[in-house]
């Protein structure tokens, strides 16, 4: 039974109740409230601070309409033109610059477009984002300075572009080091969409 579903039933069982017991009106109010703010705040955990993948699959699979999400899910089921159709209805959907070209970004790098991959990140180069699709970039052309001597705001960027790097490089050993480090240090819907864009990079 969908959350939502569940607090209408409580909400008119509440209401009868309320009535029959002479309670204060602002008693199932309160009840309704508290729920629906747990139900908010346990579904933030799962988008930023969960690991568990089959809760934040769960979580995916209920929104999976929204393109984002259904991006993450085609990351572990689908092919790489099933990624590049869905980041194409991203691009096409959403104008917002963040959201355009980070996905623009993917686009073009799965099609190993790496001079249109480097134009999205420059469009976004002030955001953390930015810089850590410059660094894949670099990354993934093997040099060596743009792509490891860069600042990141988070650990998980750091690791997951010389997990890139050594890929490119066929350094298997230290790819997979960095690899597993990139993914233990994320969390939430971005830790979801690391596992598989690691398999996806390994498939591929």
């Amino acid at each position: 039974m969908k959350y939502s579903i569940f607090l209408w039933i409580l909400a008119v069982v509440l209401g009868v109740t309320t009535g029959l017991l002479n309670w204060s009106f602002w008693v199932p109010i309160g009840i309704i409230s508290v729920l629906a703010v747990f139900n908010l705040v346990y579904t933030l955990y799962i988008m930023y601070k969960s690991q568990n993948l089959g809760t934040i699959e769960k979580l995916i699979r209920k929104n999976k309409r929204n393109p984002v999400y259904g991006y993450a899910l085609e990351l572990k089921e689908g092919t790489k033109e099933d990624v590049i159709k869905k980041l194409e209805l991203i691009m096409k959907r959403y104008k917002q610059p963040l959201i355009k070209h980070s996905y623009g970004f993917n686009h073009a790098m799965l099609l190993k477009e790496y001079e249109i991959a480097k134009n999205h990140a420059k469009q976004i180069e002030s955001h953390p984002i930015g810089q850590y699709c410059l660094a894949l970039v670099a990354a993934f052309e093997g040099d060596e300075e743009k792509a490891l001597n860069r600042s990141f705001k988070y650990e998980w960027m750091r690791e997951g572009v010389a997990a890139a790097y050594y890929y490119a490089k066929h350094d298997l050993d230290a790819y997979r080091l960095y690899r597993d480090k990139a993914i233990s240090a994320s969390y939430g819907i971005q830790h979801f969409s690391n596992v598989h864009f690691f398999k996806q990079l390994e498939q591929n």
